[in-house]
């Protein structure tokens, strides 16, 4: 598996994928320095490990690996797949949905269900984008579990308890979240009808991906209140209290 030579016609390609490369690990190392600050961790935990496979993604993809010309891709400047960029979806975005899973009190199995969809949608567009005879069969497939992973998850969100300081918090992000994931598939089909440079492909993406991860990662960990953790969450502590003298007994 070579590395990718960037050429003059992909001008300002390498230039982007460092600049955002930049941007997730200063956004990493930031959520990093405000977890100490917090009694709850687990959202910045999560949050910082998405900006950090983002920006590993982004940093090797910018020294040319992760790029291959698999002839299928109709560039303007040349046909190239970004298969890193599939491998970075396919961690980061199950770690962002288990975010709003957490945010929102969502159960183990309704959780794994979610991720589940969103880790077949991711495949089955790297299927559409790396195989020719595929392309809008493996769109299709992945628009399908898309509808099913943001349906599923906004019966979730939006059936949380308005009388929740979080609630408005968990909406926001689902919504964003809608918003930001709804420019993928477009810039999927205008890749594959209309053509685009590989600058304006890096460029469409990374914008999406900045807004995706570190926009989200800033909206929850400024926003979420630590006392202030779903039903779900004060039931299982309960629980825990209540089994701990047991424990103590037997013990």
């Amino acid at each position: 598996m070579g590395v990718h030579t960037w050429s003059r016609s992909e001008a300002g390609s390498q230039e982007t994928l460092f600049a955002i490369f930049v941007i997730f690990a200063i956004a990493f190392l930031w959520v990093l320095l405000l977890s100490q600050q917090s009694k709850s961790k687990k959202y910045y935990y999560v949050s910082a490990a998405i900006l950090a496979v983002a920006a590993c993604a982004y940093y090797f993809m910018a020294w040319g690996y992760g790029i291959l010309d698999n002839g299928q891709a109709w560039h303007t400047d040349g046909k190239h797949l970004f298969w890193l960029r599939y491998l970075d979806w396919l961690i980061t975005t199950p770690l962002l949905l288990l975010d709003l899973a957490l945010l929102a009190g969502l159960d183990f199995w309704e959780t794994g269900f979610i991720i589940l969809m969103d880790m077949l949608m991711i495949t089955a567009g790297y299927i559409g984008a790396s195989t020719e005879q595929f392309v809008w069969q493996g769109f299709g497939v992945s628009m399908v579990f898309f509808i099913l992973v943001l349906g599923y998850l906004g019966d979730g969100v939006l059936a949380l308890d308005e009388d929740s300081k979080n609630t408005g918090t968990a909406r926001n992000l689902f919504w964003l979240t809608v918003l930001i994931w709804c420019t993928y598939p477009l810039y999927f089909v205008l890749e594959h009808t209309m053509g685009l440079s590989t600058f304006q492909e890096i460029l469409c993406y990374g914008i999406s991906d900045v807004l995706a991860k570190v926009v989200f990662a800033l909206v929850l960990v400024y926003n979420f209140d630590d006392d202030d953790e779903p039903a779900v969450y004060q039931q299982q502590m309960v629980v825990m209290q209540q089994q701990q003298p047991m424990v103590t007994t037997v013990a």
